[in-house]
């Protein structure tokens, strides 16, 4: 299928065949009609033939007596084997050439004029002078000749009396009777007209009997004749030669029609379906043809079927084979451009360019583009104002518009103006502040992917977007090189804390071999003892920088379980009361009756625990209470831990909670500065939160989590 599409030779040979379908089709159906007219499908040849003849006798009757009327009927252009006496209505004749020959079929035909009649009415003043009151209204119309037809003889019948069922009658109102008026007004009398459709003349009637008196006068009586020895070559004899020939194959003529159409309509969708692919290509391709636009193309389509059909159907046409073979010519002529036109669209909406390569699309985009230029070129000019005079140069050019408009009385101009152009234009700006105050509220919120489209945007609203989209990118920028300090700060102290840990267990190691030693300086062991509590303080920073680097990365795992927090706090507080009283701190422990849960994971919240009572227990203010408090409100757990400093607290809680930041400022007593830290990293790890808060020498640590349902 691919190489017959792409072949000519094949698309060339389909539209030879397609031709010939055609032709075949036309004919072979308008033969079929022909022969159901004349009844040969119903009636035998004898009957058939003498139907056919009456028919084209009669036509040919009534076109004699139409040149007759106009004074063209001539000897140069009446058929051959046509003869006929026209009379008019008084009897007499007109013209006449039939001088007794044999003929093969008479007949009368009366030929009546074809008109438009109607009513109207006048009013008639005494002095003669007429005045019309109304428009004329069509009362009556024909455009059948009437004819009458008597039995075919050789010897024609004597001419018949014409009478008044011999015409067609105009149907209409009775005629008014007229109205006496006084002598002043005049008097309304109705009238009839009618228009003549041979000579064009519109004729004036007093009453309707007058109407038909001038149908009576103007009809003319034809006595046509058919000569039975029929010379060939006229209008007459191609006729019933056809018919002849037709009846013949009157049997297949219905089959050639169906099958010549169905074998049309499969060579058209070949030759649609292959327009457009040329050989060796891989897809269809325009030819110089399928270029032109297709608006400008359809024009000139149909510009050419408009002179075909208007040549097909152009009355001079004399009935021979000369004239089938033009009419042929013109309907396969006529039907190749068709075809062009079709396989034109075809390629076009293959290669998608229906739309886009059209004479009005380019003259749309090219008026679109004009007005962006002169939009582009008012903005340019706006923006070079100040804001102030921007904006009154839009006030000033719309109240100035509005002037001119209520100056010349043009208020529904003014109103449309109003409804469809400054209200959406003032609800336009509205919804564009909406959309700048939305995207503000969410950059503000922290929302650091929201961007403001400025597509459609004008002037200081443009501007405005533009600006929070760059504060956008800054925070953004911002906060990346923060979070890449931080990153850079986590993996060096990793890095670093791998590096030191190696040496470290080794010195371990071998102050514990040492102190498995018997030495005999007392000196000696003192050393030892003194490396032996400093690797094992070493030991545990280095643990503390671990796990603080793992948990604000988040490389910990959460095993996530309910916890009952009253429990752990227990638990907490009996671990460490006893190094508490030994420290000269009271502890007190308070919490609900009822049991309260949170998600998490309780190795963390236990570390969290340890890291926070630690810390009390080194830096609180000895002789002071310690509080631990538990307490459920608004659906969230919340655990208070306060006491006392004993050194003076000189930073803030967010400064307490950062890296290596301890609460006495000499730094003398034992600890790495990691515990809160750590402590906060692993309340987020589980959803929660460690809120840090220092009043004067009063530490207060909170940590809230969401209740368990």
């Amino acid at each position: 299928m691919k190489t017959l599409r792409q072949s000519i030779f094949a698309k060339g040979l389909a539209v030879l065949l397609l031709c010939a379908m055609a032709l075949l089709c036309v004919g072979s159906a308008g033969g079929a009609l022909y022969l159901s007219e004349s009844g040969a499908y119903t009636m035998g040849y004898d009957a058939a033939a003498r139907d056919a003849v009456d028919g084209i006798g009669n036509s040919l009757a009534r076109e004699a007596a139409a040149k007759v009327r106009f004074g063209t009927y001539e000897d140069g252009s009446k058929p051959v084997n046509f003869r006929c006496v026209i009379e008019d209505a008084e009897g007499t004749e007109l013209y006449a050439d039939y001088e007794g020959e044999d003929v093969l079929w008479d007949r009368i035909v009366l030929d009546e004029p074809t008109y438009s009649s109607w009513t109207r009415e006048r009013r008639v003043y005494e002095d003669g002078t007429t005045e019309s009151l109304d428009a004329p209204e069509e009362s009556g119309f024909t455009g059948e000749e009437p004819e009458v037809t008597v039995s075919p003889e050789i010897t024609p019948p004597p001419v018949p009396t014409l009478t008044q069922d011999d015409y067609v009658m105009v149907t209409s109102a009775p005629v008014p009777i007229p109205t006496a008026k006084p002598a002043d007004e005049g008097r309304i009398v109705t009238v009839w007209e009618a228009e003549d459709y041979t000579t064009g003349e519109i004729r004036e009637f007093e009453s309707q009997e007058a109407l038909q008196q001038w149908l009576q006068e103007n009809t003319l009586r034809v006595h046509g004749y058919i000569l039975r020895d029929l010379k060939e070559g006229d209008e007459i004899w191609s006729r019933l030669y056809m018919f002849r020939t037709l009846y013949g194959y009157r049997g297949i003529l219905p089959w050639l029609a169906v099958g010549s159409l169905l074998l049309g309509i499969l060579l058209f969708l070949f030759l649609i379906a292959a327009a457009g692919w040329h050989k060796g290509a891989e897809k269809p391709r325009e030819s110089f043809v399928d270029r032109i636009p297709f608006d400008l193309f359809t024009i000139l389509i149909l510009s050419a079927e408009t002179l075909v059909f208007v040549g097909i159907f152009e009355p001079g046409w004399v009935f021979g084979a000369v004239s089938v073979a033009a009419i042929a010519l013109l309907l396969v002529l006529g039907g190749l451009i068709f075809l062009l036109w079709c396989m034109s669209l075809a390629v076009r909406v293959k290669c998608g360019t229906v739309w886009k390569n059209n004479l009005v699309t380019h003259v749309w985009h090219w008026c679109v583009k004009v007005c962006k230029t002169l939009v582009h070129l008012a903005a340019r000019g706006l923006k070079a104002l100040p804001m102030l005079g921007r904006w009154a140069a839009i006030l000033g050019g719309v109240l100035l518009f509005e002037l001119l408009l209520a100056a010349t009385g043009n208020t529904v101009l003014l109103f449309l103006f109003h409804l469809f152009v400054l209200c959406p234009a003032v609800l336009y700006c509205i919804w564009q502040m909406r959309k700048l105050r939305l995207a503000a509220h969410e950059i503000a919120s922290g929302n650091l992917n929201t961007t403001v489209d400025t597509k459609g945007m004008f002037l200081e609203l443009k501007e405005h977007a533009e600006d929070l989209n760059a504060i956008r990118d800054g925070v953004n920028a911002a906060v990346e090189e923060r979070m890449k300090s931080e990153r850079f700060r986590t993996e060096l102290i990793t890095n670093v804390s791998h590096d030191i840990k190696t040496p470290l267990t080794s010195i371990v190691s071998y102050v514990d071999l040492l102190e498995k030693e018997e030495l005999e300086n007392e000196t000696a062991k003192g050393y030892v003892e003194v490396l032996s509590r400093q690797a094992l303080r070493l030991k545990k920073l280095i643990e503390d920088l671990m796990d603080a680097s793992k948990a604000s990365t988040g490389a910990l795992s959460v095993n996530w379980e309910t916890l009952e927090l009253g429990v752990l706090l227990d638990q907490a507080a009996g671990e460490y009361r006893e190094r508490m009283e030994k420290a000269g701190l009271e502890l007190l422990v308070s919490k609900p009756e009822r049991p309260v849960q949170a998600r998490g994971d309780g190795r963390h919240m236990w570390r969290i625990f340890d890291n926070l009572l630690n810390n009390i227990v080194k830096y609180a203010q000895p002789g002071t209470r310690v509080y631990l408090d538990l307490a459920a409100k608004d659906g969230r757990a919340e655990i208070t831990f306060r006491n006392i400093s004993r050194s003076r607290l000189n930073v803030s809680g967010e400064e307490l909670a950062e890296r290596f930041v301890r609460g006495d400022a000499s730094r003398s007593s034992e600890g790495s500065g990691l515990g809160l830290s750590i402590a906060m990293s692993l309340a987020k790890l589980q959803k929660g939160e460690l809120r840090i808060a220092v009043d004067g020498d009063l530490f207060k640590a909170t940590l809230l989590f969401d209740e368990a349902a």
